[in-house]
């Protein structure tokens, strides 16, 4: 929550600025059309600055009393630029900027020339509008005044320059499809699919889904329809956890309302695991009559405790729906729980190979890296303990499903991070110092004490050199270095959540006291080649990754090589997660996660 309150300002003024590239008039231009800003605003180059100054710190403080760090310093530094983008062309050119490294000043010129005024009484950016225009409610926060003049940036449709990317008619056929899944507002739902996979049975296993093709990244596995399912609204949409349904409450629900026709009872009765005895195989009959769902509706009859049991064992929640789906779509993005048969037959990673999400009460599965024929796919059963150490998932998947994961990261950090080994030890013991820690900073990041915070950051740097220390000392590879930083996950995202605010705080006070401003790329981009190396396509790497490109961009400037870099991790993570959309959707998808 603390992150997606603190890209909101960021996200929308570069967004905007993205789109509107190419509008900032060259100079020859300027001379030609106008007097310069200098002789419009009756300021000379000391008045300017010292304008720019107090419009700074009014910004500063708007953005962080909305609990947003990189909102802070984005509309801080766009408020920097008011002053300085109105100076004469000779005195203050926009290369010198770029030269400096000092992007958001670039970035926000642009927005001015979109026709944007930075409102001081307000503290905040707005359209130019006539004093009796009055705007809508739902348009007095900065990035719904950024979005309302270029609804969507441009980061990938078209050239960046605000001008428009594919055509309609220039799209496929699957990507027009694609379209209709995440944006349309009519109710409509993907068509159960039954993908380029097969169902095997597996040494060890049981039952396993494989790939009966070689498939890139992004492609579609399957769309299941539950047999049953409960939404919630979660704790981060303004109720507790307690309001999230338990695994019996949706098995009771189904015995008492859910009526299911022939193919479906086949499903429940005989496929679906129920811990006890042998696993069937379904066959493609199987799957075409669950897909057909022909035949009369009749109650579960089942006995209660082995519903329970299959309940158990097969069902699959989550705290939210496809955010940017979900808002597109014109639904409420709230959590579930359900009975998706099909996706029951997946096996568990702790380095999925795919990715799943709700759309209304469809169940998509996505890969998230090419697949080579006859490759298993994976999925994680784990939720947010997915970035726990090994024996807090191993202990996990063993209480709640009966076995202990043997995949590829878990021999890895066996080696390094076994029981007993100091690692393993060290791991542990961060993880809960951690947990304990993030309620700390959770209350100073919401009072804004400062000196509360800088101590916490000093003791999770500490605690970082220590794990990477261990690390070195253990000679891990890189890659499985990068899954014991996920062990610790925490510990990385709390220092990214400080530099946010520690940033933000520059620039406070008077002009004297006030110092450069830089967007933290650092620690967040750390965050998102983490979660890219065990959580790649989730709704949190995605995040991620579109807001490490969005900093960046404003950090560095649009032809910077990190900016490249970010880019890069951004569209791959979409990729994963929605597939081989259009250009313009890509865009349309980001920017709305963004803002949410």
């Amino acid at each position: 929550q603390q992150r997606s309150a603190a890209a909101a300002a960021a996200a929308a003024a570069a967004a905007a600025a993205a789109a509107t590239a190419g509008a900032a008039p060259d100079a020859a231009s300027k001379q030609d059309g106008t007097s310069s800003g200098q002789e419009q605003q009756g300021l000379d180059l000391p008045e300017a600055q010292a304008a720019s100054n107090a419009a700074t710190g009014a910004a500063v403080g708007a953005a962080a009393g909305k609990g947003g760090g990189s909102a802070a310093l984005s509309t801080a530094a766009a408020a920097d630029s008011a002053a300085a983008a109105s100076l004469d062309e000779e005195q203050m050119d926009a290369s010198d900027f770029v030269d400096e490294n000092d992007g958001a000043r670039v970035w926000t010129e642009r927005l001015a020339a979109a026709g944007l005024v930075y409102d001081e009484e307000e503290e905040e950016w707005e359209e130019n509008v006539d004093d009796d225009e009055d705007l809508d409610e739902d348009e007095d926060d900065i990035s719904s005044l950024l979005t309302e003049v270029t609804p969507y940036g441009t980061w990938f449709s078209g050239d960046g320059s605000g001008t428009e990317g594919e055509d309609v008619a220039q799209e496929t056929e699957e990507q027009m499809e694609l379209s209709r899944w995440y944006t349309s507002q009519d109710g409509y739902l993907p068509p159960s699919t039954w993908g380029p996979v097969q169902i095997v049975s597996m040494k060890g296993k049981g039952r396993g889904l494989v790939v009966s093709r070689d498939v890139q990244q992004g492609q579609l596995l399957l769309v299941s329809q539950p047999l049953a399912m409960l939404e919630y609204v979660s704790e981060g949409q303004g109720k507790g956890e307690d309001d999230a349904p338990e695994n019996e409450e949706l098995a009771d629900h189904m015995r008492a309302k859910v009526q299911l026709n022939p193919a479906q009872h086949l499903w429940l009765n005989e496929l679906l695991w129920d811990g006890q005895g042998e696993k069937r195989l379904p066959t493609q009959e199987d799957i075409s009559a669950l897909h057909a769902a022909q035949g009369p509706q009749t109650p579960i009859t089942m006995d209660l405790e082995r519903l329970y049991r299959i309940v158990n064992l097969n069902c699959q929640g989550e705290e939210f729906k496809d955010i940017s789906a979900s808002t597109l779509r014109g639904e409420e993005a709230v959590g579930h729980l359900g009975l998706w048969p099909e996706a029951a037959l997946i096996n568990h990673s702790c380095t999925p190979n795919a990715t799943s999400y709700v759309i209304g009460d469809r169940l998509i599965v996505r890969a998230t890296e090419e697949l080579a024929a006859g490759e298993e796919v994976t999925l994680s059963y784990l939720g947010r303990q997915l970035t726990m150490p090994l024996q807090m998932r191993q202990a996990e998947l063993k209480e709640k499903f009966g076995f202990e994961a043997k995949c590829p990261r878990t021999r890895a950090e066996l080696r390094s991070a076994g029981p007993g080994s100091k690692l393993g030890e060290l791991l542990n013991e961060t993880a809960a110092w951690c947990s304990e820690l993030s309620e700390v900073l959770d209350t100073a990041l919401e009072e804004e004490d400062m000196t509360e915070i800088a101590e916490i950051r000093g003791e999770l740097e500490q605690r970082k050199e220590e794990v990477e220390a261990a690390m070195r000392t253990a000679k891990v590879t890189s890659k499985a270095r990068r899954w014991l930083q996920a062990s610790v996950y925490d510990l990385y995202d709390m220092i990214s959540m400080c530099a946010d605010e520690g940033e933000s705080d520059k620039g406070k006070g008077s002009a004297a006291q006030q110092e450069p401003q830089v967007l933290d790329t650092e620690a967040l981009a750390v965050c998102a080649r983490i979660l890219e190396s065990v959580a790649r396509g989730s709704d949190a790497q995605a995040y991620l990754a579109a807001e490490y490109m969005v900093r960046a961009g404003v950090r560095f400037g649009q032809h910077h090589e990190e900016t490249h870099q970010a880019r890069r991790m951004c569209k791959a993570a979409f990729t994963a997660r929605y597939g081989p959309v259009s250009d313009a959707l890509l865009d349309t998808l980001i920017a709305t996660r963004l803002d949410d």
